[in-house]
């Protein structure tokens, strides 16, 4: 047995399927990688732009006989509780470096949540001061009494550094 049987059965607990009162296209010969909705958090979506942008760019290095566009893709479905749901779909038939790239992947996550701690830490610090820099003053003097800042500080356009480490520390958040 070669090495794109194994990864390929590795998967299996991966492969889609059918939900209940689905009534959208199937796929039934694609693993699904990762997801995330709507309401996903930073680290979810960071997740998701990272391992969609791996898995295509691995897809491009592979040749294959079937088009790209059916290896690895992306397909969002409407969802009546949470708006939509968007997933990364790999095809059964990618080349063995893909298929073993969706396997490293998955593995990794079982692991540890965050595939790219740098990429992450960037999302979050940039969340942070659109945060500050969307709100209004009334949030802003309410953000610095909650990190015992000046609520004169609030006027500034920069984030004082004791609302920006309450506000990373603040649950829910991210």
């Amino acid at each position: 047995m070669n090495t794109h049987q194994i990864n390929v059965e590795a998967l299996e607990d991966n492969f889609w399927k059918r939900p209940q009162c689905y009534i959208g296209q199937e796929y039934n010969d694609y693993i699904v990688v990762y997801s995330r909705t709507r309401d996903s958090s930073i680290l979810e979506n960071v997740n998701y732009e990272t391992i969609l942008e791996t898995l295509e760019r691995d897809s491009r290095m592979s040749s294959s006989s079937i088009d790209d566009d059916e290896l690895v893709f992306d397909v969002r479905d409407s969802h009546w509780a949470c708006g939509w749901v968007e997933y990364i779909l790999v095809s059964k038939y990618a080349s063995e470096r893909v298929l073993c790239a969706v396997y490293e992947i998955l593995r990794a996550l079982s692991n540890y949540p965050v595939l790219c701690d740098e990429t992450y830490s960037n999302a979050c610090y940039d969340a942070i001061l659109n945060h500050w820099e969307s709100a209004d003053t009334e949030d802003r003097i309410e953000m610095c009494d909650s990190a015992s800042e000046s609520i004169f500080a609030a006027r500034r356009n920069e984030i004082p550094e004791g609302v920006f480490d309450y506000l990373s520390g603040c649950e829910g958040f991210y």
